[in-house]
């Protein structure tokens, strides 16, 4: 399915909420030490990720074609995959491993629900993708040749 297996990777719906999540205590305990919220509820550990987090120069996240014209155009027609109409791009943060605490995105193809008033994931196993190689980027497009300065993969 991949030209470029390093450019993200498919996970379930339970891991994209699992990233969700991460930045979601991260951004919270943010809030919490800068006077926004109550701080004395801020999760053990929550101070070191809100470090790595914010001290990580990170802006660029790669996705390979394949991995999002997955949710648009499935491989598998004859079992008939619901294709999205849309795609949602979710800001999160690792949750585990040596890259804990580092941001990452998380894309998922998403279609509105019958109400026509939310979105909803598809119905399929990878039900969204993450891992891209993440990136600092300081001009858009880069230079030919791509200047290290402008286009620096971090991870």
């Amino acid at each position: 399915m991949q030209e470029n297996p390093t450019a993200g990777m498919p996970i379930t719906a339970e891991q994209a909420n699992k990233y969700l999540q991460k930045y979601v205590s991260i951004r919270e305990g943010l809030q919490k030490m800068q006077g926004f919220k109550d701080p004395s509820q801020l999760a053990e550990g929550t101070e070191k990720d809100i470090a790595t987090f914010y001290s990580t120069d990170v802006n660029t996240f790669i996705f390979s074609k394949e991995l999002i014209q997955r949710f648009f155009e499935p491989e598998n027609t004859s079992q008939s995959q619901e294709s999205a109409n849309y795609l949602m791009i979710i800001l999160g943060a690792k949750y585990e491993g040596e890259l804990l605490g580092r941001p990452t995105v998380v894309v998922a193809g998403v279609n509105k629900d019958e109400y026509n008033k939310c979105y909803r994931a598809l119905n399929i196993t990878y039900a969204a993708d993450e891992q891209p190689p993440a990136m600092d980027l300081v001009r858009f497009p880069p230079a030919d040749g791509c200047d290290p300065v402008e286009f620096n993969v971090k991870y």
